[in-house]
C-alpha cells in the first residue's frame, strides 16, 4: 500500500524569544501535533494528570537545554479525547546559561526544541546498530518543522560567524537547516524528514552517516 507521506506525519513548532546580556533565554513556543504525532501524543495525554503533564513537556525541554523551567502549559483541547480539535500546545520557558561570552564575543546557543519531541525522534531510537544485516523497519513517515526567532538585547551589535548547514536531500532523508541574523535577532529554521517506511542495510549505512552529520549541526552555534 502506499506510504503515507512525512508531510502529513509532522510536528511543527513556531517560536519566539529573547537572550538578554546574562545568556537568559526566554520562549514562548506554540507545536502542533499533526498526522501520527497527534495520535501518539494524544493517547499519552488522556492517560495523564495535569501534574504528569506538565512534567512530561519539563522532561523534553531539559533533554535538550538542561536547567530549562518551565513556566506555562497550555494544552488543546483540554479534554484530550476530543478529537474533533486538533493537539496544540502552548509553552513558556527560561532557559540561563545559554551564551558564553568573553573578549567581546558571545557564543550563543540556540533554544531549539523540535528535537526532543515528536515521534521521528523515538523512530530513530533504532538507529543504534553500526550496521545491519536486515532491514530496519520504521512503519511511519514522519518528521519535524521548527521556525525559531530569537530576539537579540542590549550588548549584541552584529555577528562575526553565523553557521552553515549543509543539507540532505535523497530518496529516504531530507534535512536542512539555516540560521540568519536580520535587524538585531536570529531567523533560525529546521527541517527533518524520514521518507520512508523501511532502510535496507546500505541504506541505514547512509541514514547512520546522515544522522552523524547532524549531531555534528547541532553543536554548531552563532558568534
Amino acid at each position: 500500500s502506499p506510504i503515507v507521506p512525512a508531510e502529513e506525519n509532522l510536528l511543527k513548532v513556531s517560536a519566539t524569544a529573547t537572550l538578554d546580556a546574562a545568556g537568559t533565554v526566554r520562549t514562548k513556543a506554540h507545536i502542533a501535533f499533526d498526522g501520527i504525532n497527534d495520535n501518539a501524543y494524544r493517547g499519552a495525554l488522556a492517560r495523564m494528570k495535569p501534574d504528569d503533564k506538565r512534567r512530561l513537556f519539563e522532561r523534553f525541554l531539559k533533554r535538550r537545554m538542561p536547567g530549562a523551567t518551565l513556566n506555562a502549559l497550555k494544552l488543546t483541547p483540554e479534554d484530550a479525547m476530543d478529537v474533533s480539535t486538533p493537539l496544540q500546545a502552548d509553552l513558556e520557558f527560561t532557559v540561563t546559561g545559554m551564551s558564553a561570552a568573553g573578549k567581546g564575543k558571545a557564543v550563543v546557543r540556540l533554544p531549539w526544541i523540535a528535537g526532543g519531541m515528536g515521534i521521528v525522534n523515538f523512530v530513530l531510537e533504532g538507529t543504534g546498530l553500526d550496521k545491519r544485516k536486515y532491514p530496519l523497519r520504521t512503519g511511519i513517515a514522519c518528521g519535524v518543522v521548527e521556525h525559531l526567532t530569537v530576539k537579540l538585547g542590549e550588548g549584541y551589535t552584529g555577528g562575526i560567524s553565523m553557521p552553515s548547514y549543509p543539507p540532505i536531500n535523497d530518496p529516504s532523508l531530507g534535512y536542512q537547516r539555516s540560521v540568519v541574523l536580520t535587524n538585531g535577532q536570529l531567523e533560525c529554521g529546521s527541517s527533518f524528514k524520514l521518507k520512508t517506511v523501511q532502510f535496507s542495510p546500505a541504506q541505514y549505512l547512509e541514514l547512520k552517516r546522515s544522522l552523524k552529520a547532524l549531531d555534528y549541526d547541532r553543536r554548531k552555534a552563532p558568534v
